[in-house]
C-alpha cells in the first residue's frame, strides 16, 4: 500500500511540475470563477478564511482558556494529559 501511495505522489508531482494532467485547466478555470463570483461572495470567503486562521484560533483557545479559568474551571483551562476520572458506579473501569 505505501508504495502504491508513493506511486501516486510521484506521479502527482510530476504532472504538476511538467503540467500535464489538469494543470493545464487550472488558468482558464481560475479565470472563470473569477468572473462569476460576485464582491459579496468573494467577502464572504475571504472572511471565512480569515476567521479560520492559525491567530483567530490562537486567540479564540486563549480567550476560552482566559474564561475557564475565571469561572473556576481551572482543570478545562489547563492543558492536561492525564484521563477523566471514571464515572461514579462504572463496573468496567
Amino acid at each position: 500500500m505505501a508504495v502504491l501511495l508513493a506511486l501516486a505522489a510521484a506521479g502527482g508531482l510530476f504532472a504538476a511540475f511538467t503540467g500535464r494532467g489538469p494543470a493545464r485547466a487550472d488558468g482558464p478555470l481560475m479565470v472563470e470563477t473569477m468572473e462569476a463570483r460576485s464582491t459579496g461572495l468573494t467577502a464572504l470567503a475571504v472572511g471565512v478564511s480569515e476567521a479560520g486562521s492559525t491567530i483567530v484560533m490562537a486567540a479564540l483557545a486563549a480567550a476560552v482558556g482566559a474564561w475557564c479559568w475565571h469561572r473556576g474551571r481551572r482543570a478545562d483551562a489547563r492543558s492536561c494529559s492525564r484521563p477523566p476520572p471514571a464515572p461514579s458506579g462504572c463496573s468496567t473501569c
